[in-house]
């Protein structure tokens, strides 16, 4: 018999903790839910943990602090954290910082609920890709070389896994329709982003290259 999955609910709002969990809990997942990130942490200590559903703003330790510090730790488990309608600051900061999707409140249970069963099946699925010198790692979100290690966001990675699951270039058309950009001018903003990101680890890294009126490739160093 398969084990339930272990979903973890951060939330200073006990009616909407308790909520969550009940909601989680019927739909067969091993749920439970604490109140701050100082109880969630004494629970990652004696837990495996194959989900985290997290509110951004909490008191004392913030969502998005305890975010970052679990990921500056190394913890790999997907995180979805739920913020205010159209926080935007909130949800570009949080993805920043390496959590794998978000929810605006109010949500539906049951949207929750195929989120987090796409993030555990995701996560159980290893996904590596060789670059060159880097290691691409789509289920951690992490670009290693060496023992450096770059936290990738959801975008980054989407376009990392577009461009390596292709040999030669991608259009930009090619890629709004992969990632769900709106116009091909986004596609060019995040790719001038994130190398930017990426030279700040890793000095004159090529990872990326334009192909003129072809779109984007994977350089293989």
């Amino acid at each position: 018999m398969n084990q339930a999955p272990v979903v973890l609910v951060v939330d200073d709002d006990r009616r909407l903790k308790n909520l969550i969990v009940r909601h989680l809990q019927e739909a067969g997942f091993a749920s439970l839910g604490v109140e701050s990130a100082v109880e969630a942490d004494s629970l990652f200590q004696l837990l495996t943990v194959d989900a985290v559903v997290m509110d951004v703003m909490m008191p004392g330790k913030s969502g998005l602090d305890y975010l970052k510090e679990l990921r500056e730790k190394g913890v790999k488990t997907p995180i979805l954290m739920l913020t205010a309608m159209g926080d935007v600051a909130h949800r570009i900061k949080g993805l920043e910082h390496g959590a794998d999707d978000y929810m605006a409140k109010p949500f539906e249970p049951k949207e929750l609920i195929l989120r987090l069963k796409r993030l555990i099946k995701q996560t159980g699925q290893t996904q590596k890709h060789l670059l060159g010198g880097y290691v691409l790692a789509l289920d951690a979100g992490t670009l290693t070389k060496g023992e450096t290690v770059l936290m990738l966001t959801t975008q980054e990675r989407e376009l990392l896994s577009a461009l390596s699951k292709k040999e030669g270039p991608v259009s930009r058309a090619e890629l709004v329709d992969l990632l769900g950009g709106e116009n091909e001018r986004m596609i060019d903003v995040l790719i001038t982003r994130f190398r930017k990101k990426i030279n700040a680890v890793f000095p004159n890294a090529a990872l990326i290259q334009t192909v003129r009126g072809q779109g984007y490739t994977l350089m293989v160093e």
